[in-house]
């Protein structure tokens, strides 16, 4: 849908009733430090490096020298998406870690055990991609908070004997990648859920909730709204739900502002009825950075945000609007990560 064109119904509608309104590609930045042939590893967000030793063999009389290097990790449900193991957060057994070489054939395998631990021995140096296969529920994956993409995009991996620190690779696994879009601890009220049957006059939201919602008192949804309502102080800071590149910030002819990311897998989020974006186009913000202020542009007297979250068709045009409580394929859960996950709120 016309991102425009959406926000034009949305305001007219939020009139009536009192409430309206990634894939992103990662670069691998590699960053070797070129010190003696001794044992070890370095990580970054894109690349990872190993332990390494020697295996001297006897070949027709002559010694031929194979370099072979290890790597280690650990797998766990990160709820809040910030790539660290957190006290709560289990860890994933019986997973598998696998290693690839580029034509997609699987060098070293293993699973992960009780403790959510894998090691891959004996791997010749080279460079890998590094797989993870898991329950389906896990969708997305991180290294670090400034870290997501899919569990399909996989880990670029170079095994050297040249780079040294430890060579544990520890990856959260999430359901999905959306935090709530405005500051921890703010006073907010979740009003007006997503419409996910199309058919008109048969409003249902995820909870099968057919109840209309009306401003300020009862929590619903309205036939066709296409995003999430909350009602927020004026002024309170609206934050990236997940990492991604500030795309649009605008203004449509209701006098609705607001402010679009691009996130992985061309998934798009937007912020409705601020008073003030904080990022221009092209600027790169990380989950949690502060983007915008709340306000009530385009429905005066009616602070609140209209969070949507889109699917990008043709540039410019959100053709698919996605219901964050559910994935797009019909599956459960839905889009956010389970540490402040909206399903599991009050309202």
């Amino acid at each position: 849908m016309n991102r425009r064109r959406f926000l034009k119904y949305a305001g007219a509608t939020a009139a009536a009733v009192g409430a309206s309104a990634l894939g992103l590609s990662y670069i691998s930045q590699q960053s070797p430090s070129m010190v003696s042939p001794t044992a070890s590893t370095t990580s970054t967000a894109r690349e990872l490096t190993t332990t390494s030793s020697s295996l001297s063999s006897s070949l027709s009389s002559s010694t031929e020298t194979i370099q072979l290097a290890s790597l280690q990790g650990k797998l766990f449900f990160d709820y809040n998406g910030n790539g660290v193991q957190d006290a709560g957060e289990p860890a994933v057994q019986g997973a598998s870690a696998q290693l690839k070489d580029s034509t997609g054939t699987i060098i070293a395998e293993a699973l992960t055990d009780s403790s959510g631990d894998y090691t891959l021995e004996d791997v010749r140096t080279g460079s890998y991609k590094l797989h993870v296969e898991a329950d389906k529920k896990f969708r997305y994956m991180c290294r670090s908070i400034e870290d997501l993409r899919a569990v399909t995009d996989d880990y670029e991996v170079i095994l050297s004997p040249m780079l040294t620190e430890s060579g544990k690779v520890d990856i959260g696994l999430m359901e999905g990648f959306l935090t709530l879009p405005f500051v921890s601890g703010a006073h907010a009220k979740l009003i007006t859920y997503f419409d996910h049957d199309p058919a008109p006059g048969k409003v249902k939201n995820y909870l099968g909730d057919t109840t209309l919602m009306r401003w300020p008192d009862q929590t619903g949804t309205e036939d066709g709204h296409q995003g999430i309502d909350w009602i927020l102080p004026l002024g309170t800071d609206l934050v990236a739900s997940g990492p991604g590149k500030v795309q649009e910030v605008s203004e449509n002819e209701y006098g609705a502002k607001y402010i679009d990311l691009i996130h992985s897998n061309n998934l798009v989020t937007s912020y409705g009825h601020i008073s003030k974006a904080l990022r221009t186009v092209g600027e790169w913000v990380e989950r949690g950075d502060t983007l915008a202020l709340s306000g009530d542009s385009g429905d005066p007297g009616k602070p609140h945000i209209h969070f949507a979250l889109f699917r990008e068709g043709e540039p410019g045009h959100y053709d698919i609007a996605v219901d964050p409580f559910r994935d797009i394929f019909g599956d459960s859960p839905g889009y956010w990560t389970k540490d402040n996950d909206p399903h599991f709120a009050s309202a």
